[in-house]
């Protein structure tokens, strides 16, 4: 079971994690309800941690949920839009923040999405890198390819955060 599916199942049985500030996660919920799951939280500690733990600068759950409402306020007001279609137009920018927010790297001369080094372009700064040292050596028929798993693990660590909400 993959780690985002942990966290839902768990929320379906009421149990929610979060991180504290003294770097610890803490499960909310009824007890008979967390001890059910407490054998898999600590056996997937590191990547729990690793997905809960604030971002290096700072943002929280709390932090991400308030984000992701004030984009979905001013997509709603810009925008005259849906409830449903704010939602995504949030979580599209969420989804670039998080890019911002985990920027990629690799070794020169080494595609980072397949791994061979054979006709390499220039590298492609990688999605939102905030340094111009964080590049993402790329073929061009990789690309895209990694751009969508990009996004597709912006959108799982998101969705363990509890984003979208439901509505």
């Amino acid at each position: 079971m993959s780690i985002t599916a942990i966290i839902d199942a768990a929320k379906k049985d009421g149990v929610v994690l979060c991180f504290t500030s003294s770097g610890e996660i803490a499960a909310k919920g009824r007890k008979i309800d967390i001890d059910r799951w407490l054998i898999t939280f600590r056996q997937n500690k590191a990547e729990l941690q690793q997905l809960l733990e604030p971002t290096k600068v700072g943002l929280s759950i709390e932090d991400w949920h308030e984000y992701f409402n004030e984009r979905s306020k001013v997509a709603q007001f810009n925008g005259n839009l849906s409830p449903e279609e704010t939602d995504s137009v949030a979580l599209e920018w969420c989804v670039e923040h998080w890019l911002r927010l985990h920027p990629v790297n690799s070794q020169s001369g080494q595609c980072l999405h397949c791994g061979q080094s054979d006709r390499l372009q220039l590298p492609y700064l990688a999605s939102h890198a905030n340094q111009f040292s964080n590049f993402a050596w790329l073929h061009n028929n990789c690309a895209e390819a990694w751009r969508d798993q990009r996004k597709s693990d912006a959108l799982s660590g998101l969705k363990a955060l509890g984003l979208p909400p439901n509505r």
